[in-house]
């Protein structure tokens, strides 16, 4: 995980919850967000955590744009409530093919 965060050149730190070991990575500005999301466009992740990482993009996108900030936060806050246990609807085109 340390090199990972090296070569994005972000932060890396570790933290524990009921008991569980895991890592938290901070990006806080949009140019290394733009390079983790072209990374993992290129190289998706085979979880469900890709479907929320769509709707990630979705959002990135809706907070680069020109609409007002309470359109921003109306249609960000509609997407949000769909990740992680609230999914309830998966696509998984992105395993159908492979890139040789």
């Amino acid at each position: 995980m340390k090199k990972i965060a090296d070569f994005f050149e972000v932060r890396l730190t570790e933290s524990i919850h009921s008991l569980t070991k895991y890592w938290l990575v901070e990006i806080n500005s949009f140019s290394k967000l733009k390079i983790l999301r072209a990374y993992l466009e290129n190289y998706p992740l085979l979880s469900s955590k890709y479907n929320d990482f769509k709707d990630w993009c979705t959002i990135f996108d809706i907070l680069l744009s020109s609409l007002t900030f309470e359109t921003k936060q109306v249609r960000v806050l509609q997407i949000k409530e769909r990740f992680n246990r609230n999914r309830t609807v998966f696509d998984w085109s992105h395993l159908m093919f492979q890139k040789v």
